[in-house]
């Protein structure tokens, strides 16, 4: 009985087989291709082709759902946080009274500098109202002109609102809105006791594109340098360390390219780009390990024969055709999990379904050539013994973790400790992952705005300066839009008042056409559990006309319904999909459920885990956030998409192995000892890559950056130890025989079928 894997031989022209021939005939050619590539799609994203690159491209508000409620009645309001399209801006100067003649005497001449400014048609001030150079295309708001509004309630702040004429361009109108917030701010440079808080969306929009891109590029300074020291130490050497990295770079430069060709069809959310870079580097590092884990172990295999053109081009014809295909199928099956998304009916789902179906697929493409094509160009160098064995402590550390030829090992070990006491293990395992996941059942969904933008940001500070000084141009807690009067609106709400949660209701006006009223509450979160309370209270009045309930409690409620009616569509294709494919890959029932269950198990406990440092602020002052009181909603959705695709990553590449091993003869528990040893190392040493990584983009100023990226360190930290290292080997323990049942139908299908090597 043969107790070793068999090789996919040299003659076997599989289409692997075939790209690894064409690879060792051209290998240069392949890298040249990637690097002109890699530098013309970071020309493209960052420089754009006339209309501004990928950053400027991308949108940056909170997730809403066109026609529903809550967009239907944001465009009714006033607030100044919603001056329509970007037209207008809103200053708040607060430490000056209107009423002094000295703050006259100072801003009037601010008020004729900014009406001079490009764009502007009219300035509105408690010193009253400026046309601009362009006001002959511009009509002022009747909103606006309330002098009450424009004066803080303790009368010792004003307001300054001005209205844009359209300009030809983005990056004309935000220099038009910069130019006026300098005029602002330089005048204030000369009164110490005054300060101002300037809002308006060309602003917000640049401050957000500012951190996305500084995020971005810090991320990446950090985990590549991290990526290459561990992988040093993972392949006892800077040659084989340095070729996934080749492809991480590739596939990120490429999928930005990607994602500037699609925002050109479809609206990106700016957590796009991120969700590139952060998975593009966690599926490259996991799929070069692989292969040049491999092709060092086939190298080695065929030390004996010399290190030739031709040893070298079996070695890789091997590895593609065995490591080449565990890589292809798992992700075919990531892209399949990730891919899920484009089934919501939301933009922003879709957009992110799109990014990660695209990263998926550079990913595959630069591991299954580039990666090759460079382990293959630095010749047999990669299979000899690194330099850093000379020195003791590296050799010590090499040995353990640089070692592709040994069936023994600490990981076998552990495998066999395991199989001892399997029911213990399971229990222990199972135990702690639902200890780590019980936080998620407060788990409080957000929708956030201006939030996600770190605390000491003026556009942030300008929400509460506006809130507590001028309420009337907040925007309201809840707004009601109706198609009906003022007054059969007003008589409709007067019992809204006695809804929980209700502070109270102000008289409508009439809007474009429409009656508008704004309802306060009693908690000062407008996104939290209670305004989401009083927005279903309100909803679920029968009212005798037709009435749009909007607000930030009212968008995380119809985007969560739309998230719910799309989602399950989407969650049963991935289910149906991964089974599919990991029976074809195994001729098993039992192991895709049982890895749909050990992974749903694991995503929980991510999420508990996230519940716990972000929505209650543990670790806050650490990481530099403020608590937000919950999770942003396509952050989990995200999560869950993600961290699913990186768990079935780690059980494809250590199913395959066992499942080699199962099919060359080995018994069950030993090919599991054997697969764990060979492919857990190539699986905690990816993990352990990732989660540096993924930390390294947590520490970005971005709110929601640092969720996905702490979330997906928490998933792949969790899967690659306590899951993939001891939950998975005693389930397959105790299923023994088991593990490869199918009944006697499917078996026919499998073997018809098969994805076997």
């Amino acid at each position: 009985m043969r107790h070793d894997s068999t090789p996919a031989s040299v003659a076997d022209m599989t289409t692997f087989a075939r790209i690894a021939r064409l690879i060792a005939r051209r290998p240069i050619a392949i890298i040249v291709g990637w690097a002109v590539v890699t530098a013309g799609s970071l020309a493209l994203a960052f420089a754009g082709v006339g209309d501004g690159g990928l950053f400027q491209r991308v949108d940056m508000g909170a997730p809403s759902i066109p026609g529903s409620e809550s967009d239907i009645a944001a465009g009714y309001s006033a607030g100044a946080l919603q001056p329509g399209e970007g037209s207008s801006l809103t200053s708040a100067v607060i430490g000056l009274s209107p009423l002094d003649p000295a703050a006259a005497e100072a801003f009037a001449p601010v008020i004729t500098a900014i009406s001079l400014t490009d764009g502007v048609g009219v300035v509105i001030s408690p010193l009253g109202m400026t046309l601009g150079v362009d006001a002959r295309s511009l009509e002022p708001s009747s909103d606006a002109l309330d002098p009450a509004s424009l004066v803080a309630n303790d009368g010792n702040g004003f307001v300054i609102i001005v209205q844009f004429a359209e300009l030809k361009d983005e990056a004309a109108t935000f220099r038009s809105h910069a130019t006026v917030e300098a005029i602002i701010d330089r005048t204030l440079t000369e009164i110490p006791s005054a300060s101002a808080y300037t809002f308006s969306l060309p602003l917000l929009m640049h401050d957000f594109e500012g951190l996305v891109e500084h995020d971005l590029v810090r991320g990446e300074l950090v985990a590549v340098p991290i990526a290459l020291i561990v992988m040093v130490l993972v392949f006892g050497g800077f040659l084989a360390a340095s070729t996934p990295i080749a492809g991480a770079l590739a596939s990120i430069a490429s999928g930005m390219a990607a994602l500037f060709a699609l925002s050109y069809p479809m609206n990106l959310n700016s957590a796009a780009i991120n969700i590139v870079s952060i998975l593009g580097v966690g599926l490259s590092i996991d799929y070069g390990l692989l292969i040049v884990s491999r092709y060092r172990e086939e190298l080695i295999k065929l030390k004996p024969k010399g290190g030739t053109r031709e040893t070298r081009a079996a070695a890789l014809e091997r590895t593609l055709s065995t490591a080449g295909r565990t890589v292809f199928f798992s992700g075919l099956i990531v892209a399949l999990s990730v891919g899920g998304m484009l089934t919501f009916n939301t933009d922003l789902m879709r957009g992110f379904g799109a990014a990660g179906l695209i990263i998926v697929m550079l990913a595959l493409a630069t591991a299954l050539t580039l990666v090759p094509a460079v382990a293959f160009a630095f010749g047999a160098r990669l299979g000899r013994p690194s330099i850093l064995r000379r020195i003791w402590v590296f050799k010590f550390i090499l040995h353990h973790t640089a070692n592709v030829s040994r069936d023994e090992g600490p990981l076998a070990s552990l495998a066999a400790w395991i199989q001892k006491r399997p029911w213990f293990t399971f229990a222990a395992s199972t135990t702690l992952v639902l200890i780590l996941a019980a936080p998620v059942l407060a788990f409080v969904p957000r929708n956030s705005e201006v939030e996600l933008l770190p605390a000491d940001f003026e556009r942030r500070d300008f929400v509460d300066v506006v809130g507590s000084s001028f309420p009337d141009l907040a925007d309201p807690d809840i707004l009601v839009v109706a198609e009906t009067s003022p007054a059969a609106l007003n008589s409709w709400l007067a019992d809204a008042s006695n809804l929980d949660g209700v502070r109270g209701v102000s008289p409508a006006v009439e809007r474009d056409g429409m009656s508008v009223a704004r309802v306060s509450i009693l908690e000062p979160d407008p996104g939290g559990p209670e305004a989401v309370a009083v927005v279903e209270d309100l909803r679920a009045t029968d009212a005798p006309f037709r009435t749009y309930v909007g607000g930030q409690a009212a968008g995380l409620l119809d985007f969560s319904e739309a998230i719910a009616t799309s989602g399950l569509m989407g969650l049963g294709f991935v289910i149906l999909a991964v089974i599919v494919l990991l029976f074809l890959m195994t001729g098993s029932l039992l192991m895709p459920i049982k890895a749909l269950v050990v992974n749903a198990l694991s995503i929980a406990a991510t999420l508990g885990v996230l519940v716990w440092m972000f929505q209650y602020g543990n670790l806050s002052g650490v990481l530099g956030f403020t608590p937000p009181g919950g999770i942003e909603i396509y952050v989990v959705i995200v999560l869950v998409c993600f961290g699913f695709g990186l768990a079935m990553d780690y059980e494809v590449f250590l199913l395959s192995r066992i499942k080699e091993l199962v099919d060359g003869g080995m018994p069950n528990d030993e090919a599991v000892r054997v697969g764990l040893q060979r492919s857990g190392r190539i699986i905690t040493s990816a993990a352990a890559v990732i989660v540096l990584v993924f930390i390294g983009f947590a520490f970005g100023d971005l709110l929601v950056i640092k969720e996905v990226g702490f979330g997906l360190a928490i998933a792949v930290l969790l899967d690659a130890t306590l899951v993939r290292l001891l939950l998975v080997p005693a389930t397959m323990s105790l299923l023994d025989k088991w593990n490869w049942w199918a009944p006697a139908p499917l078996r026919k299908l499998y073997e018809r079928f098969s994805l076997t090597h």
